[in-house]
């Protein structure tokens, strides 16, 4: 016989018995919410009393305004952690009655179906943590008021973080009853919901450390097959995603052009898995599963072949790396660490299940199963059976390429965060017709064992394929191809604009901090944000129009730019080829971009290793950091060893600045010392062009 109180009545009562977790629930939305906000955000009338200039005023309290609404809107951090960590207490606690004998028995003798039972409870779990959140929501709305930083646009994007929240609070709620209804301990319970979480993402982050382990050519841009993987089909890896999604999405109005609705249909999809096989086992599971650690013998085989597959893929790894700490890879460690991890990994999986040293060697099949499919996976790797290292694609089968060999970290107007991410989502502009070139010499590259002296980079390259597909490979390639492969690159507006960004944002979202010539900073605070703003368009009006070789001239300067939503910094070049940009900055009286002047330079010193393993005894490596070498100091001839500015090359910003090193004699070291505008001394590395050492320096150093 089953009892016909209502749902109504029976949630109400669950409401008052687990009173304790609403007020745990109020406490931790009281901190992130209220609480967060009065100590994160400025008040407008903080911002108008430190700020003093009007633009830059209004700017900050845009971004505030900004800043307040990803907060609300489902890209707040601290709240990715707590929705789960409130969720996951429901669960545990709410169905823990499951995991005790005595408790069972009484729940038995209750004349309600279990089922009933576990919707109210779930009902009741809601409730309790989701009236908390309104209440702290409409507070921390009210706090924002008070600052003046609310907005109609803040209300409305609240109620969709209200949304969002609510479908991973579903999604780690559930999550944690059907770990509950499979095991029969809370420890195990609780070890088995972190299975669930982050099985996925563990699975694919051993797989792809593999991957970059044993494939020469492997990158690890966002085109693996396996990472998307850990977003849709992990609840942590999910919620992360949207986290950082949203965080853009509602930031600088809608930076994202679209919702990510995909990424809420997976989660949506996760919680209605996991509620139905939630349901579905509470019906059939036996009350005298309480106080076993699963309660379904039949999924013990499977959970832990699950549980061992990544383990023994992780410990050949392990052994792998610690046989290799004397600097030689001996692959006999990978495949002793997968057997022996194989082994010790069953047998502490069985304790866990039974406690009986009897049983450690249950479940061979299953056991087998898991250790056969990890050595697979190694082999495929090891021995690259797939052919990916030596992949090349045949001319007719390319229908766009291009490469990246200087990621940046980035806020693209699309939300890539990099420079390859950026590149891959937009292959479709961009041609790269030289790129297969330097392709064959990146695949011949990957044998090599002996280098010759030119200079090498290492290189992505991205092919998007006529059936759809994008290819990504990373190449050791030499400067010399290179260079000339982004030369011809360069001429394609689509990936100027990737590799330097800052063509593609609006002056007035971009940030000067100020100007690196050389080893010295020159600040731009004596600029207002109005001149500021109108320095970078003449800035990106210069860079446009300028070529591969205009914009990295030798011994160009460096133009510091700001990125606002992540707080990173870039490098831009700037030189005598901005003639726009460097014009406006001498007609407010600074002079960011010219040559070295000899009569500021106090000292240079050389150590000359020109003839070392040639007519003198090679100097070994920890002797030769010592070497002082010879120190100029008079100034008659220092401006004879500096009469001709073009033939020395700074070489201090020589990757930023795409320097070609192959041309410069860098075995004779020149480090110059000059007094810097302020005063102080600053030293800077130079080299000069072979071929076009001074007279003066070269006697000199035969004193």
């Amino acid at each position: 016989m089953t009892s016909r109180v209502s749902y109504f009545k029976m949630t109400v009562n669950e409401m008052k018995r687990r009173s304790w977790y609403g007020a745990a629930a109020f406490l931790g939305f009281f901190c992130a919410f209220p609480l967060m906000t009065m100590l994160r955000f400025q008040s407008v009338g903080d911002i108008a009393r430190n700020v003093q200039d009007v633009a830059e005023r209004e700017n900050a309290i845009i971004a505030m305004k900004q800043d307040f609404l990803s907060y609300v809107g489902g890209g707040d951090v601290v709240l990715m952690f707590l929705i789960p960590f409130i969720a996951l207490l429901g669960a545990w606690s709410g169905l823990s009655w499951l995991h005790s004998k005595k408790k069972m028995d009484l729940m038995g003798s209750l004349p309600v179906r279990r089922e009933k039972l576990f919707i109210t409870e779930s009902l009741a779990t809601l409730l309790l943590a989701m009236i908390p959140y309104v209440c702290n929501l409409i507070l921390a709305l009210l706090v924002a008021g008070a600052k003046g930083i609310f907005t109609g646009r803040a209300a409305a994007i609240s109620l969709a973080g209200l949304g969002i929240h609510l479908v991973y609070f579903m999604v780690f709620y559930f999550c944690g009853t059907l770990a509950m209804i499979l095991t029969g301990k809370i420890l195990t319970g609780i070890l088995g919901t972190g299975v669930f979480l982050v099985i996925v993402p563990l699975i694919c982050g051993v797989v792809e450390t593999y991957a970059s382990t044993f494939w020469k050519a492997y990158t690890s841009a966002n085109g693996a097959f396996w990472r998307p993987l850990a977003i849709w089909m992990s609840p942590a890896g999910n919620l992360v995603k949207m986290t950082q999604t949203m965080e853009l999405y509602w930031d600088k109005g809608s930076i994202i052009a679209s919702f990510p609705w995909m990424t809420l249909a997976a989660a949506v999809l996760m919680a209605m898995v996991f509620a139905g096989f939630s349901f579905w086992l509470l019906k059939i599971r036996r009350a005298e599963s309480a106080e076993k650690a699963m309660a379904f013998s039949k999924t013990e085989g499977v959970i832990k072949s699950i549980l061992l597959y990544p383990l023994i893929l992780g410990g050949g790894l392990f052994f792998l790396f610690l046989g290799s700490a004397n600097g030689t890879e001996q692959k006999f460690w990978l495949w002793f660490g997968i057997v022996f991890t194989a082994l010790l990994g069953s047998i502490l999986i069985e304790i866990i299940y039974y406690f009986d040293k009897k049983k450690i060697f249950d479940h061979k099949l299953w056991t087998g199963i898991s250790m056969g499919a990890a050595v697979l996976t190694a082999a495929v790797f090891v021995f690259d059976l797939l052919g990916y290292d030596h992949w090349l694609p045949k001319e007719d089968q390319v229908e766009r390429a291009v490469i990246c060999s200087d990621s940046l970290w980035w806020t693209y107007p699309d939300g890539s965060r990099t420079t390859e991410e950026y590149l891959e989502t937009n292959m479709e502009s961009i041609q790269g017709k030289a790129i297969l070139e330097l392709a064959r010499e990146g695949v011949e590259n990957l044998d090599r064992t002996e280098w010759d002296d030119s200079s090498y980079s290492s290189v992505d390259v991205y092919f998007r394929m006529k059936n759809g597909k994008i290819k990504e490979r990373s190449y050791m390639v030499s400067d010399k191809t290179l260079r000339e492969t982004e030369r011809q690159l360069y001429q394609e507006e689509a990936y100027k604009q990737a590799v330097l960004p800052v063509l593609l944002l609006e002056a007035e979202d971009i940030h000067v901090e100020e100007i690196r010539r050389f080893e010295e900073y020159l600040s731009l605070d004596f600029l207002s944000t109005k001149e500021k703003t109108e320095f970078v368009k003449l800035y990106q009006e210069d860079l446009k129009a300028l070529d591969y070789d205009e914009i990295y001239a030798d011994n160009s300067s460096f133009m510091v730019l700001y990125d606002e939503a992540y707080h990173y910094t870039e490098n831009y070049p700037l030189n005598e080829n901005f003639e726009k940009s460097t014009a406006y900055l001498k007609s407010k009286g600074l002079d960011a971009v010219s040559p070295l002047d000899a009569d500021k330079v106090r000292s240079i010193r050389l150590v000359d290793n020109r003839t070392v393993g040639e007519t003198e005894p090679e100097i070994e490596e920890d002797v030769a950091e010592t070497v002082e070498g010879k120190t100029m100091q008079d100034p008659e001839l220092i401006r004879k060893a500096l009469e001709n500015p073009e033939d020395l090359v700074y070489t201090g910003c020589s990757y930023e600045n795409k320097t070609d090193m192959e041309k410069l004699c860098t075995d004779l070291l020149v480090d110059i010392t000059y007094e810097m505008e302020n005063g102080d001394l600053i030293s800077s590395s130079w080299a000069y062009v072979d071929g076009k050492i001074p007279q003066a320096i070269e006697e000199f150093l035969k004193k």
